[in-house]
């Protein structure tokens, strides 16, 4: 996953660390979880609970699809249905355009080519799509305010119909949210999940060609294979909120990943948090 601060590299060595330290405890908390990437491989390589928490709803789904989680899903079963509804919302969208697609989906070539097609994009999604969402129920917040800036057209209404189209069924909504969250971080045309969409500038062109012309269906059902593959060894727990939250579900002789995302203040205020919690117990 695109993430800034994504500690997918460093896995090999801060497992070891995390597993050396945690081995005689109960449950292991990741009370700043982002990514995921630190709570998943806690729950998959020890026979520990893990609580993870953050105060993005985003990254809480994302944990909550592997440590929520103790069996494999069949992700085949989870996709047919989904894309199915997914296209028909695309589709009847699609539909509204003399051009059919070619509005959705411009061709992109040359740089002042693309300069003419970025402003046009931004100009579709901020002032015609709209309308057409009126005679439409749900919410279309991706193509609403991110349509011709992080993605295309195309790419925006592709993630807006799979989120409202999401299953019910608790695990499958959640492998689903978390893939989806997936393949929008890596189709976003900027360099983070926090950083500006690149511009359409001599310099930068290039990657808005090479973000809004990523497969979001196929980034999507790649991420739920990959998710609904792995699960937890033991059942955690996934929290929406602050190191509070986590922390308050927390025993003595727990261990808590700390790193948040500004240090400081903020690991001041957690390991006072911690030094409160567990004076009380």
């Amino acid at each position: 996953m695109k993430y800034m601060g994504n500690k997918t590299k460093m896995l090999p060595v801060l497992g070891e660390v995390i597993s050396f330290y945690g081995r005689d405890s109960e449950t292991l908390a990741d009370p700043f979880c982002g990514s995921a990437a630190v709570s998943w491989f806690m729950a998959m390589n020890s026979d520990r609970s893990v609580i993870a928490g953050d105060i993005q709803s985003f990254a809480v789904d994302r944990a909550r699809a592997v440590v929520e989680r103790i069996e494999p899903f069949e992700g085949q079963v989870l996709l047919d249905d989904w894309f199915a509804r997914a296209r028909i919302v695309v589709d009847a969208i699609a539909a509204h355009f003399p051009n059919h697609l070619r509005s959705i989906r411009p061709d992109m070539s040359g740089i002042a080519p693309i300069q003419l097609v970025v402003a046009q994009s931004r100009r579709f999604c901020k002032e015609v799509l709209p309308v057409v969402f009126k005679d439409y129920i749900g919410a279309w917040p991706v193509s609403k305010a991110y349509g011709g800036y992080y993605f295309s057209p195309e790419q925006s209404l592709i993630l807006d119909a799979l989120r409202q189209t999401l299953p019910d069924e608790k695990v499958a909504r959640s492998i689903g949210l978390a893939s989806l969250t997936d393949a929008a971080s890596k189709a976003a045309a900027a360099p983070g999940h926090t950083a500006q969409p690149f511009q359409p500038t001599s310099s930068s062109a290039k990657y808005i060609i090479e973000s809004w012309t990523r497969d979001v269906w196929g980034l999507v059902r790649d991420a739920v294979f990959d998710i609904s593959a792995h699960s937890a060894n033991r059942l955690g727990e996934a929290v929406v909120g602050d190191f509070r939250e986590t922390l308050g579900r927390l025993s003595s002789g727990d261990l808590v990943f700390a790193d948040p995302p500004y240090l400081g203040s903020s690991l001041q205020s957690l390991l006072s948090c911690a030094r409160d919690h567990f004076s009380r117990q």
